[in-house]
């Protein structure tokens, strides 16, 4: 069994916690995601992966093909927690 070690192990300076200025770079999430200080990786919290961390979230290495428009399944969770069922999402892809 492999066993990977938590987001929260690492030193607390080398973990950012995400927010609305630094969205997590692959769900979109503004809260409990972590990305760390380099960039090379994310603890995300709604987005499953390979390498599942002991606190719950799933470790992402952070490439530019990762940093991806959030899923329906994960927009849907977003919504949820913030229990907005009425939000508004524009495309910004035009």
């Amino acid at each position: 069994m492999k066993r990977f070690v938590s987001a929260a192990s690492a030193p607390i300076e080398e973990w950012r916690v995400v927010s609305e200025i630094r969205p997590c770079p692959i769900c979109g999430g503004t809260s409990d995601c972590k990305t760390h200080a380099a960039d090379d990786f994310a603890s995300c919290t709604r987005e499953p992966s390979e390498w599942p961390l002991t606190n719950g979230a799933w470790l992402h290495r952070v490439t530019s093909e990762s940093l991806t428009t959030p899923t329906v399944t994960t927009i849907t969770r977003i919504r949820a927690d913030l229990g907005a069922d009425n939000l508004a999402f524009s495309d910004q892809s035009s």
